[in-house]
């Protein structure tokens, strides 16, 4: 886990190169930590005759930064150090102090503007100040977290910005299940999988996620070695080397944990299947799952008064205290035959 230096200015990093290091002190604005999203165009179209129109989604566009530092007399040989750091044919990742475990994937997407002071200092050298706009772009729009959940503390408050819970929350896959299991992708957006898979199949399996609507479809598993199926790249391999013929349809991506609530009081029996509050839930909270006793359970319905909540399965402890709802990605895995030896789904959730 990487945790953001509290004894330094806030700054960032890119390629791996903090600004300071480069004589360069950031000048944050606070619209850069609340208003980080890229914009939008929507995708719609007006039909004669019908009042409105109709919405076919958002075309999202690439994600800008514009960074205003200042340098204080920095030497000519430092001035042109910092301008190879950001130059044109450069790209990296980008790393906020304040939000250490996300990184933005940026290339220079124009040439730095401010003002620059030549002045002598103090020791009479030459030496230059001023400001200057440092502009990046990333083309793949969002960023990328170094992690899926935290083990102990969450030392970089990721839960402020992200739906991050701990490790023991993290819900967790098994190759020999043939019911749904949950996958929980704790990013505020769709982010791509990469799946692993072995056994046998000789009438092919299809892998599904209920949520997003997905289905991946093998005609068969080899018989040795597993099929690694990257739905970034749109690949299948077996031992590094692409092999699509094993793959007839689809690849599964996963849904964002949002909307999600934190800090739900609730009342749980043990072997009930209803849990109350004190008028917290929400009618829209029916399909999502809620945290109770070490284990989610999905939200089946809610009473008028919001204050009964009927879940699949019974509790097996009572106890009262603070929960956590939120969406989950739904997997299943089905066809005729099928004995899995391995199954699992890696993934890096993105954050805007």
């Amino acid at each position: 886990m990487m945790v953001a230096d509290e004894k330094r200015p806030m700054g960032f990093s890119y390629n791996g190169i903090h600004c300071e290091e480069m004589g360069l002190t950031y000048i944050p604005d606070a619209k850069e930590k609340f208003f980080l999203q890229p914009s939008y165009t929507p995708q719609s179209e007006d039909v004669t005759g019908r009042a409105g129109g109709y919405w076919y989604g958002n075309n999202v566009k690439a994600l800008s930064f514009d960074l205003e530092v200042f340098f204080d007399e920095l030497t000519e040989e430092q001035m042109e150090q910092w301008m190879n750091w950001v130059h044109r044919d450069t790209e990296g990742e980008l790393v906020f102090d304040d939000r250490p475990y996300v990184s933005y994937h940026v290339h220079p997407s124009d040439r730095l503007t401010g003002k620059v002071y030549k002045h002598l200092s103090f020791n009479g050298d030459i030496v230059f100040s001023g400001t200057s706009t440092i502009k990046f772009t990333c083309y793949e729009v969002y960023g990328v977290m170094a992690y899926k959940s935290f083990s102990g503390t969450d030392s970089d408050n990721a839960q402020a910005r992200t739906g991050i819970v701990s490790s023991s929350m993290m819900p967790s896959l098994s190759s020999s299940s043939r019911g749904v299991q949950l996958v929980y992708n704790c990013g505020t957006e769709v982010c791509p999988t990469v799946i692993t898979i072995g056994g046998t199949a000789p009438n092919g399996v299809v892998i599904h996620n209920y949520t997003t609507g997905e289905s991946c479809r093998l005609v068969k598993l080899p018989a040795s070695g597993n099929l690694v199926i990257d739905s970034n790249e749109g690949s299948v391999r077996r031992n590094g080397e692409l092999e699509f013929e094993w793959h007839d349809l689809g690849f599964i991506h996963l849904a964002p944990c949002i909307p999600y609530r934190r800090n739900v009081f609730v009342n749980y029996s043990s072997g009930s299947n209803t849990i109350t509050s004190n008028s917290l839930f929400q009618k829209k909270d029916i399909g999502r799952y809620i945290y109770v006793h070490n284990g989610w359970k999905k939200i089946q319905a809610v009473s008028n008064d919001l204050c009964t909540a009927t879940v699949n399965g019974s509790v097996s402890a009572s106890g009262r205290g603070l929960c956590m709802i939120a969406c989950m990605n739904e997997i299943a895995i089905t066809g005729n035959n099928v004995n899995l030896t391995t199954f699992s789904i890696d993934y890096l959730p993105r954050v805007r």
